[in-house]
């Protein structure tokens, strides 16, 4: 496979990129990452809908946009694989439960040789831990990534794509299927743990009602300061809530605030949960590129998707290219900051 990225300017993408030689291929994937907002998310997967026909379109709005050795925000970003002995499925599902359009998702995408499902959800309404259920109710098994799609920080609207049909809420996703295709998967943490635990008291889903016998905002408030309590969600992604399932420390981010004071959060908690406040580790964000060397280089690897927390940018903007450098230096990398991210463990 081969993977060509660009980010978008004044050019015209007739121009920008080599049309011809791309109507001569089959298996063409093109992921959009748009940090310009909807009318340009929708305008550019239209166009290319047109001028490239034979190619399986997939898009999302960000919290930022990786090309290469490029970090950039309010820009937009290009990705196109072209696969030899790989075909493409792509679908969309909007219903308003999300474990159901993980279930929808997965069944529409799923082959007996599938290797890879990319999927990107809204990142306000979509309940993450549900739609992975939902997909590992049909396939527990299949490598997936991606994530929620973000808007800057704002927290008002997202916007996904599938081909040129654009969503407000739900979900897209791509498969990828191949007897040759390898895949490697990873992930990088790189939150730590501080303070005591402390307990969730009321919840419904993804849907925090009381921590310690207070509000969430007033525990936020109490702990990091009423100035990180007023700034949330938004502040909520560089301070998340940490909980460990068999064997696994994982972020729990907020996605949005509520007038009575609870939060809602990308994934679920449940009544008893024992949680504690995480930080960004800096020396862990440092050291991990050196990681990422030792995992990939000796692999035969053709091209990097890397869908990474809005927060690893933010929390430490000077050290996210760092991070990102060692895989632009091994092969062709795209991606975007996300909301929150998917990742399969079969645990």
């Amino acid at each position: 496979m081969k993977t060509f990225n660009y980010t978008l300017n004044q050019t015209p993408l007739a121009h920008l990129i080599d049309i011809e030689h791309l109507l001569l291929q089959k298996n063409i994937l093109i992921q959009i990452f748009c940090g310009e907002g909807r009318e340009v998310l929708e305008g550019v997967s239209k166009e290319l809908s047109e001028l490239l026909p034979n190619a399986t379109c997939l898009g999302t709005t960000t919290d930022g946009e990786i090309q290469d050795h490029t970090i950039s925000t309010k820009k937009t970003v290009l990705s196109i694989s072209v696969f030899e002995k790989t075909s493409i499925k792509s679908t969309k599902v909007t219903s308003e439960d999300s474990f159901q359009n993980g279930v929808e998702l997965c069944k529409n995408l799923i082959e007996d040789n599938t290797k890879l499902i990319i999927v990107f959800t809204d990142g306000t309404t979509t309940n993450g831990e549900e739609f992975l259920k939902g997909i590992s109710s049909i396939n527990n098994k299949v490598v997936i990534a991606g994530g929620m799609a973000g808007d800057n920080g704002d927290f008002v609207q997202t916007f996904i794509c599938e081909g040129s049909s654009l969503l407000e809420k739900g979900a897209v996703g791509v498969s990828l299927n191949s007897d040759e295709l390898n895949i490697h998967n990873s992930y990088s943490f790189n939150w730590s743990p501080i303070g005591v635990e402390h307990t969730i008291d009321r919840v419904l889903a993804n849907r925090v009602y009381s921590i310690d016998a207070i509000t969430p905002v007033d525990f936020y408030a109490k702990y990091l300061g009423q100035d990180v309590a007023k700034a949330l969600p938004a502040t909520g992604i560089e301070f998340p809530l940490i909980i460990e399932k068999n064997g696994i420390k994982i972020a729990r981010a907020v996605i949005a605030k509520h007038e009575d004071g609870s939060l809602s959060f990308a994934g679920n908690l449940n009544e008893g949960d024992k949680v504690r406040l995480g930080f960004g580790n800096a020396e862990m964000i440092i050291n991990q590129p050196d990681y990422a060397l030792e995992k990939f280089c000796e692999k035969s690897i053709e091209t990097f998707f890397l869908y990474s927390c809005m927060a690893r940018r933010r929390y430490m903007p000077g050290f996210i290219q760092v991070e990102i450098e060692p895989f632009a230096s091994l092969a062709p990398t795209s991606g975007f900051f996300t909301y929150a991210e998917f990742y399969h463990h079969n645990r």
